[in-house]
């Protein structure tokens, strides 16, 4: 832009700086958003409010968590409009630190409400990521953490600040006092009467510690969504402020719920109400659940789960499932991929092969044979489809790996009825080779 003599806008800075938040490093993405700062400074360019919050999405992202919120200083000391975007990015710099970002996570959300800013469900998203990765550092820092929390609520609270002068209030039966932290016991402990039990609540308006009286041992994700209500109190909060989960939210929330089934029950049952309608990923992820707990047949369900859903298992649900990669299961994903004439998909199934020394059979080949010829047939017959530059890229890339998988399977050059002469005499003897270990059995 120099070098044309172009002058450089306030959107080619906030530009630049998205640029840096989606750098493939964060190292890179640091030294490229310092560079930027620097150069801001020397033109003495004063940042705008968009500027800011794009420094603040950069610097949190690639993991300064320390300068993304000096930015959000200097943002309010010079009484710029904070909006929810800022507070989303300023969670996005929490998650990024794993040993503390659950703390600062509750400290932002609570700043966000003293601005009078509702929160959407991008923030909702990120409470879940903190809730997911990070921990919330020592005890003693923590309870210091809450103890502030509770005092700016209630400082809120005693100056007359109603909630509809600035966010809805939820209902609360009663708002607990902090955590003694000289208790002598360093577990998580429950009132023992089932009818005093009350869930701890954080993210409320009015936080509460519920019958929660002792913070020592939690390290689990799903022990720190029990801080923030459990499943049903966070969902209760997101409609509270009119906010849908999307599928992301769902995924997340399935992987920090407690790995029990009754949990998983409640969570596929708010999946139905809500009429959402889950992905490959929700699915792959439930199978894992129950395997790291070694509920096979629990993860074998989900399998009728993902037909009934109308969708088709990938790579990852079969690894999840702990079944051995075979030429079966590699032959339906071909077909599959090659119905949806997904390249990427058929690449990687051709590397698998070939990784795990799996020969093809008859059925593979003439997959392969006739998903060549029919592409080939459409880009002679120019149809408008093979004209765009991802299938001219995806094509070349495709053909590519295939003289690759031909050479390597020592087919190359041979017509396609030759080729399956070749595999017979392999997959022949080792079916004899397990029917007899069968009979003799």
């Amino acid at each position: 832009m120099r070098q044309r003599g172009l002058k450089v806008k306030g959107g080619t800075y906030t530009s630049l700086f998205n640029a840096c938040a989606n750098a493939p490093s964060t190292v890179y993405g640091i030294e490229q958003a310092n560079r930027l700062r620097e150069i801001m400074i020397e033109k003495s360019y004063e940042p705008n409010a968009k500027n800011y919050n794009a420094m603040i999405k950069a610097f949190g992202r690639c993991g300064d968590v320390k300068t993304a919120y000096l930015l959000a200083d200097e943002l309010m000391e010079k009484r710029l409009p904070l909006n929810v975007d800022t507070f989303n990015f300023l969670m996005q710099a929490c998650a990024s630190d794993f040993e503390f970002g659950f703390r600062h996570c509750l400290l932002t959300w609570h700043k966000m409400f003293q601005h009078g800013l509702r929160p959407d469900y991008y923030t909702f998203n990120t409470v879940l990521r903190c809730v997911r990765d990070c921990g919330f550092g020592d005890l003693h820092t923590m309870e210091k953490v809450l103890e502030q929390i509770f005092a700016e609520r209630q400082e809120l609270l005693t100056n007359d600040l109603t909630a509809d002068e600035t966010i809805p209030l939820l209902k609360e039966s009663s708002t607990s006092k902090l955590l003694e932290s000289e208790q002598n016991s360093r577990l998580i402990e429950i009132k023992n009467d089932a009818s005093q039990f009350e869930m701890p609540n954080l993210l409320t308006p009015q936080p509460n510690l519920g019958s929660l009286v002792s913070l020592a041992e939690v390290s689990k994700p799903h022990e720190r969504l029990l801080l923030l209500g459990g499943l049903s109190g966070f969902m209760q909060l997101m409609k509270a402020y009119d906010v849908t989960p999307n599928i992301e939210t769902l995924t997340t929330l399935l992987e920090v719920i407690p790995p029990t089934y009754a949990a998983e029950k409640q969570l596929l049952s708010f999946v139905r109400k809500i009429g959402l309608k889950a992905d490959i990923d929700f699915f792959n992820i439930l199978i894992k659940k129950r395997s790291m707990r070694f509920d096979y047949e629990g993860a074998k369900e989900v399998m009728s789960m993902i037909r009934t859903a109308g969708l088709e298992p990938d790579i990852v649900t079969y690894g999840e499932n702990g079944i051995r990669m075979n030429i079966q299961i590699l032959g339906a994903m071909l077909r599959q991929g090659a119905e949806n004439r997904n390249f990427p998909y058929i690449i990687e199934i051709l590397q698998i092969s070939l990784d795990e020394q799996i020969k093809p059979n008859d059925f593979f080949l003439k997959h392969l044979h006739n998903f060549y010829e029919r592409c080939a047939r459409s880009i002679d017959a120019r149809h408008l489809s093979t004209k765009s530059k991802s299938f001219k890229n995806g094509h070349a890339k495709f053909c590519a790996k295939l003289r690759v998988y031909y050479e390597e399977q020592g087919i190359a050059g041979l017509k396609l009825e030759d080729a399956i002469k070749k595999f017979v005499t392999i997959h022949i003897p080792n079916l004899r080779r397990r029917m007899s270990m069968v009979l003799n059995h």
